[in-house]
């Protein structure tokens, strides 16, 4: 409807009402003479609004009205009050007929929408499909194109109204015709169509495994790198079954079946259903001398050298404690130039059987120029007979190794204000066995600590007596001096626990951090695997103010078996914590975590174990501010099958705060003879971001150790790790898809006890099912149930563990069959 029709039926509405209060107020005297029939007809007038109708002429629905035998009053100029909106209303038409008579006649107006809305749909380029890039399998319309849908109505405003696409939904790639269809509120609609192409242009995104790192001197077989290699990683947001990358492996140094000396790049390429390709690039590195030196060069004849290590002026210090030279498990260490790899010197306190010497070492001090080696053996100090495992921290100068004092085991096993004397003082603590720097501190762990309370005997009259809970361990903190400064106490004091098994520590700015792991943290069946590591705050300790515990950190692997904290803790540059979780058991073969933890228990993310190192991922690591280096003593040898797995083992590198795998280390130095080589047993990092790597192998002349020094310091010096969705956009050149070999899962079980024979007054044979590694093996993983009876010493020969104990039997009376309990785990095979 028109604004001038409009205005004129509010005319005529307002005539029509003049005319009728006229009527009411004047009467005609009409002439006499024959009857005149006169009337008005008045047709419905249907007119469409404009919003809402304020003034309608008259002449807009005048021509719907008639008079006949009169004349109709003429349309007035004055607008009537009020409006009309939509919807339906009276209009009452007035005339005079010929005899005088005032006639009126009522006609309806409809005021109501008749066009229909406009849909008008534009072109980004005239008679061409509108091109949509793809994101997803189906793709949202992007509001680029949306938008050129325009659309109006004189009548429903534009906010009210709401087109229609079909088909509706995203879109999937390939040409789609678009039909758009607006409605107005009185149900009238307008259609319109649109094209529109939707095309995936977007390469995947491709990660490259990490580099590979080869010690060697010349060119190496491939056959002997591929198991190595990994793969890379591609995903594409639309083909979302996109697959694997091939490389180009098999093309490179000309096809041939050799990797020279240096650096070879092995290109990954990636392509989806839709021919868009991506590549990226792994190096290959046959780097010589990489490992500076080897000490020795062809292994101690050993079980346990190397499972210690630390680094302190211009020594490695070796761990030995097992070393029977001058009697039997006294122990040792080595001191070996790094500069040269030549040894300076060996530690040893005295000729004493089972002392375990070299158990545990740290450097400390102000300077970091002492050296503590711990003792868990040690039995002096004045003990009484049937007195064991004592233990003693022996300090060393680390420049001219002169014993500078030692540290005695403080514990009197004298129940605190209660002067009940225990029957052997300090029987079994193993002092020593654990130890960390903490700037000029030293922390010791007594993890074999038995808790002793006074107990009401039910006697008359009663009387008192000293109960022992067994093995629950304790921490000790010293000073440079060798002066105790506190203790921590174990804070789930449940027996066989033994807390500090673990410890590290954290010194800065006023500011003292203590973890220490425990074997039992939460009850379950299987009470001898679930672990628990403790965060303490000892800035504000004394004498006789212990650390304050700030947080317990579980694992939370859904399984009893696991090795939290059982077997390497390290703090890191910031005070958190690593905490190495081995040996997770699941369907799929065995793997393992190293967790990263803030000292109130934040979980900072777990690194998890790359597909060449799984079995014992976790078990040994080391780090610093800019690489975390890992070690798995399991990693297969080339070779290797599902039948006749040989362990070779892998040093892996990762980023320690985003936990990205940035490179690996292969060892190719052969030993003569060996049929089986365990490299990674051990990891310290020195000072000058070189790393030392412990080996173990079985060689022609029997179980053999040695210490590798590795020359990392160019080991990709500045990391930005690559996250997942890097690409190159480097074309390939046309290449064969080869197939890395995937490394063959080791399906490992624990060993099963055969046989318990008690072969003499103070030995207990143990008899497997299967041939037992030595170095899995130690006294930590046996207790007497008898509590007066301590294991003091442990020999592996094939399927039979020989255990030697020690001590007075708790009744008085010679036990002539003790029974043992294996409380640690002895290796997996």
């Amino acid at each position: 409807m028109n604004a001038v029709h409009g205005r004129a039926l509010a005319i005529a509405s307002l005539a029509v009402a003049a005319a009728l209060l006229a009527a009411a107020a004047h009467t005609h005297a009409l002439a006499s003479g024959p009857p005149i029939v006169a009337m008005i007809t008045a047709e419905k007038c249907i007119k469409e609004p404009s919003g809402t109708m304020t003034a309608v002429a008259l002449s807009d629905c005048s021509d719907k009205v008639s008079m006949v035998g009169g004349t109709l009053d003429s349309p007035g100029t004055t607008d009537l009050p009020g409006s009309f909106a939509q919807g339906t209303h009276k209009l009452v038409w007035a005339g005079t007929a010929t005899d005088g008579k005032r006639l009126t006649k009522t006609q309806t107006l409809i005021v109501r929408d008749l066009v229909s809305p406009t849909l008008t749909i534009t072109s980004s380029a005239p008679n061409t499909p509108e091109a949509i890039s793809a994101t997803a399998p189906d793709t949202p319309l992007p509001t680029s194109v949306s938008d050129l849908v325009t659309y109006r109505d004189n009548v429903t405003p534009t906010s009210a109204l709401a087109p229609i696409r079909n088909p509706a939904g995203d879109l999937a790639v390939g040409s789609h015709t678009l039909v758009w269809t607006v409605t107005d509120e009185a149900g009238l609609s307008s259609s319109a169509t649109q094209k529109v192409v939707v095309s995936d242009t977007t390469a995947p995104d491709i990660t490259c495994p990490p580099a590979v790192r080869i010690d060697r001197d010349s060119s190496i077989a491939k056959s002997v790198v591929s198991p190595h290699l990994g793969s890379a990683v591609a995903v594409d947001a639309v083909d979302t079954g996109i697959k694997a990358p091939a490389s180009n492996f098999a093309q490179i140094n000309d096809g041939a079946s050799t990797i020279p000396k240096g650096t070879s790049p092995v290109q990954w390429t990636a392509k989806d259903k839709y021919d868009n390709s991506a590549a990226c690039e792994q190096d290959i590195y046959v780097v010589p001398t990489r490992t500076e030196f080897v000490v020795p060069s062809d292994g101690i004849a050993s079980n346990e050298f190397g499972s210690a290590l630390a680094s302190g002026g211009a020594s490695i210090f070796i761990g030995n404690p097992e070393d029977g030279s001058r009697a039997e498990n006294s122990g040792s260490v080595a001191a070996y130039s790094t500069k040269t790899g030549t040894m300076i010197r060996t530690l040893h306190p005295e000729a004493s059987k089972h002392l375990y010497f070299g158990t545990a070492l740290a450097v400390f001090g102000p300077t970091r120029n002492l050296l503590a080696v711990g003792a868990p053996g040690y039995d002096g100090n004045g003990a009484l007979p049937g007195q064991h495992n004592t233990g003693a921290v022996f300090v060393y100068n680390v420049h001219s190794g002169a014993l500078e004092r030692t540290i005695h085991n403080p514990n009197t096993g004298v129940v605190s204000g209660e002067g009940v004397p225990v029957q052997a003082p300090n029987r079994g603590d193993r002092f020593g066995a654990s130890l960390a720097s903490m700037g000029d501190k030293l922390v010791i762990g007594a993890n074999a600590y038995d808790k002793l309370e006074v107990e009401e005997r039910d006697t008359t009259p009663a009387t008192k007596q000293v109960g022992t809970t067994s093995n629950v361990g304790r921490v000790y903190v010293f000073d440079s001096l060798g002066t105790k400064m506190y203790e921590i106490e174990n804070p789930a004091p449940v027996a066989n626990s033994r807390f500090g098994t673990q410890i590290a520590a954290h010194a800065s700015a006023g500011s003292e951090i203590i973890y220490a792991s425990s074997l039992i943290g939460k009850p379950s069946p299987d009470t001898k695997s679930r672990g628990v590591v403790y965060a303490f705050d000892g800035s504000a300790a004394t004498t006789s103010t212990s650390a304050k515990l700030t947080a317990s950190v579980f694992s939370d692997t859904p399984t009893t078996r696991t090795l939290f904290g059982a077997t390497q803790l390290r703090a890191g540059p910031d005070g958190s914590v690593y905490i190495g979780e081995p040996r997770i058991f699941s369907a799929s073969g065995p793997t393992g975590q190293i967790h990263r933890y803030s000292s109130t228990g934040t979980d900072l993310g777990a690194i998890t174990a790359p597909d060449c190192c799984t079995v014992e991922f976790g078990k040994k690591f080391a780090l610093d501010g800019r690489l975390l280096y890992a070690g798995d003593t399991f990693a297969q040898e080339t070779g290797s099958t599902s039948a006749t797995p040989r362990p070779a083992g892998t040093l892996t590198a990762f980023h320690p705060t985003s936990r990205a795998l940035l490179d690996s280390f292969v060892n190719t130095h052969t030993s003569t003879g060996a049929s089986t080589r365990h490299y990674g047993l051990a990891v310290e990092l020195m000072p000058d971001d070189r790393v030392a790597v412990t080996e173990y192998f079985l060689a022609t002349s029997g179980k053999t150790s040695r210490v590798h020094i590795l020359d990392l310091r160019t080991l990709a010096p500045t990391f930005t790790p690559v996250e997942s969705g890097a690409s190159s956009s480097v074309a390939p050149p046309p290449q064969a898809t080869t197939t890395t070999t995937a490394p063959t899962v080791m399906r490992l079980i624990e060993p099963a006890l055969s046989s318990t024979q008690h072969v003499s007054p103070d030995k207990i044979r143990l008899t497997y099912d299967v041939v037992l590694d030595p170095f899995e093996v130690d006294v930590d993983d046996y207790v007497m149930t008898d509590v007066g009876l301590e294991v003091v010493s442990t020999s592996v020969n094939g399927r039979v563990i020989t255990l030697t104990y020690a001590g007075v039997p708790s009744s008085g009376t010679p036990n002539t069959a003790p029974s043992v309990e294996l409380i640690g785990t002895i290796g997996y095979y």
